[in-house]
């Protein structure tokens, strides 16, 4: 492998030819996850980005939970010296949408250590593009809705039960509009930060050009640290609910890198939890949370597959419609081919043949200049 490929597996950059700085920005197609590997990467930024991530989540999950229980406390709802555990916990609208709040600010804060630490626009946790691709979103929900819909028929035939004793109450409004309104915010801040932020973090680790099996390593690991930071910030000792965490991380970064953005990802994660989500405003809410040993069961396998199906089916659309998967922004220019360019060689011309009078006129006008010079 030649020095400008070990150097940052590209050839210099326009820039760097002349004298500039180098690009933060790929300089050849480069897929999702390994975008944070350019030229200007170097190991400290990735490990910073994950601790600054970390900690602010950790921070605004703290001010959020805090807050919302200080509300249910003062209106009555929940009194804070009666939780003892998970279990004991009320989900109330109003920690419902502190939690959702504190969970969509990831959206800023990746796009803020994006920017930051790594230098480039917000756009670019996104999509490969620089941007979110609405269009392509909504054909990402569209195909999504029916593997829910059909989903959650298979549920309701394999344990019916689960739909029972559903009942508007006091709060239903209320949490009907706390959860259209702010579920999708939630679901794109979790893809900023564990697809986004965390995947993109650990893939810079590698070099793009490294491949196992022909997929690139550092997507690979990417996905395996994102998909397991995803499933322990769950907090379930569950297995079954540890499996479909798990898996679909997994599914989400293997769109992430398929169709080069978060737009597939957060549409899966958007229906999922809205369909979740349908009998919140209607049923009990106290052990909504519990993610304990034994709350699930091998039926969980419905849920698991349903992402794999979802997963599937938009890799197929998105290679018909040919989504853009990849992006170099700072690629150089291409130099026009100088023996294409350049003029063609030009024959001297001589006078035409003619009579002696006419190719001597043009040697008494030299003459004639010549002697008035002299003057």
């Amino acid at each position: 492998m030649n020095e400008s490929v070990n150097e940052q597996w590209a050839p210099p950059s326009p820039a760097e030819r002349s004298g500039g700085s180098k690009c933060s920005y790929p300089v050849m197609e480069t897929n999702y996850p390994s975008f944070w590997r350019t030229q200007t990467w170097q190991v400290w930024r990735p490990i910073v980005a994950l601790v600054v991530g970390v900690f602010v989540f950790f921070v605004l999950s703290m001010i959020a939970s805090v807050a919302g229980l200080l509300i249910d406390q003062a209106t009555g709802r929940q009194k804070i010296t009666e939780i003892t555990s998970m279990a004991d916990f009320e989900m109330t609208p109003i920690m419902f949408l502190a939690t959702n709040l504190s969970l969509a600010a990831l959206v800023p804060t990746a796009m803020l250590i994006g920017r930051i630490i790594f230098g480039q626009k917000g756009g670019f946790v996104s999509s490969v593009i620089g941007k979110l691709r609405w269009g392509w979103l909504g054909v990402c929900v569209a195909i999504m809705i029916p593997v829910w819909a059909l989903m959650i028929l298979v549920s309701w035939l394999v344990n019916p039960a689960q739909f029972d004793g559903l009942h508007a109450n006091n709060e239903t409004v209320l949490f009907i509009c706390i959860i259209l309104l702010t579920t999708p915010l939630q679901c794109a801040g979790e893809e900023y930060g564990f697809r986004g932020l965390i995947n993109r973090s650990v893939s810079s680790f590698v070099r793009p050009d490294k491949k196992i099996f022909g997929v690139p390593t550092g997507m690979l690991l990417g996905t395996l640290v994102s998909s397991l930071m995803f499933m322990a910030a769950h907090a379930a000792t569950d297995i079954w609910l540890n499996l479909f965490y798990f898996m679909f991380g997994v599914v989400s970064c293997i769109m992430a890198w398929r169709t080069g953005g978060l737009e597939a990802s957060i549409a899966m994660h958007a229906v999922n939890n809205l369909v979740a989500m349908t009998t919140l405003p209607f049923g009990d809410t106290e052990g909504l949370l519990d993610r304990s040993s034994g709350v699930a069961d091998a039926s969980a396998l419905i849920q698991i597959a349903a992402p794999i199906v979802g997963m599937l089916l938009v890799l197929f659309v998105a290679k018909k419609l040919g989504v853009q998967k990849t992006s170099a922004p700072d690629a150089p220019s291409e130099e026009p081919d100088t023996a294409s360019v350049m003029p063609k060689q030009i024959a001297p011309r001589f006078p035409e043949e003619g009579t002696d009078e006419e190719m001597s006129k043009p040697r008494r006008a030299i003459n004639n200049q010549t002697e008035q010079s002299i003057e």
